[in-house]
């Protein structure tokens, strides 16, 4: 199967990898990595996917990807790479006219906006026509410098063909929310454990520790039914937190629009719950 780049934020590195089980499992897009080869310090991990589009399709919703890119080459210095990448010179007629754009990154150092120019300018062989364009360009190409004290640098190349879904930890910043709480969760988090939740239309998904709602949001913005409960009521109800005066947890489901999405909040200790038992929940 062709080979991958995994592009990692590096942050939370315990869940990196299963979140993209999880992802893989939701997604329906057999991966296939070494599990030996994932390095906690290193953002970069290679992994075989039938195409790009299922690439892509892998990685639409992840928290901790920020890219995935098609792999065409890497090594210890730039002839190594260059030398992988004209092995597959076939690659290069199906990008020769298309708009395109250039990103150049490094991990574990700076590189100044000159330096960046001649990292471009050495790709100069594989001859593109078409026009340079910066925003909704054809075709992305990805190039890093990985520095690390404890092992060699490392080059990386590759067609960018899929983003995750970062931005959404903007948009469920907590400090943007009506209501907060001291025990509020952080937005990365809860949609990382949305994600690993595989939370998606037709799930029931239940929080017994519910807090302000942070998890409730994340999963049903990803279109789960959700419902939580709480030892503290003060905490659903807005009588607790940080920002009183508001209608609690239901401020936070009006302003992300999804009422329809969290069937209802209960105050009762988890330990001694109302539930009936048997199967009940997709996800706890």
């Amino acid at each position: 199967m062709p080979k991958f780049i995994v592009y990692f934020a590096q942050l939370h590195e315990d869940f990196r990898l299963p979140e993209l089980d999880a992802l893989s499992k939701l997604e329906n897009v057999r991966v296939e990595y070494d599990p030996h080869s994932y390095i906690r310090s290193s953002p970069f991990l290679v992994v075989e996917i039938s195409s790009s589009e299922q690439a892509a399709k892998l990685v639409r919703r992840a928290i901790l990807i920020r890219s995935i890119i098609e792999y065409w080459g890497s090594g210890r210095t730039y002839s190594d790479v260059y030398a992988e990448v004209k092995h597959e010179r076939e690659r290069w007629a199906l990008y020769k006219t298309s708009s395109f754009k250039f990103t150049v990154d490094a991990f574990g150092k700076s590189l100044t906006q000159d330096e960046k120019v001649q990292v471009i300018n050495g790709f100069s062989f594989l001859e593109f026509t078409g026009p340079i364009r910066m925003r909704n360009a054809q075709a992305e190409f990805f190039v890093c410098e990985e520095h690390d004290e404890t092992r060699d640098p490392k080059i990386w190349f590759g067609r960018v063909v899929g983003t995750g879904s970062r931005d959404l930890i903007d948009r469920f910043d907590v400090k943007k929310r009506k209501y907060l709480g001291n025990t509020t969760m952080d937005a990365e988090l809860s949609l990382l454990m949305a994600n690993q939740a595989q939370a998606q239309d037709g799930m029931f998904v239940y929080d017994p520790f519910v807090g302000t709602g942070s998890f409730l949001l994340t999963c049903a913005h990803f279109g789960a039914c959700t419902v939580g409960s709480d030892i503290d009521g003060r905490q659903i109800r807005g009588t607790a937190g940080f920002k009183r005066g508001v209608d609690g947890i239901r401020a936070n489901l009006a302003q992300y629009n999804v009422e329809s999405h969290v069937i209802d909040t209960a105050v009762f200790d988890a330990s001694r719950n109302p539930w009936r038992p048997g199967p009940l929940f997709d996800a706890i």
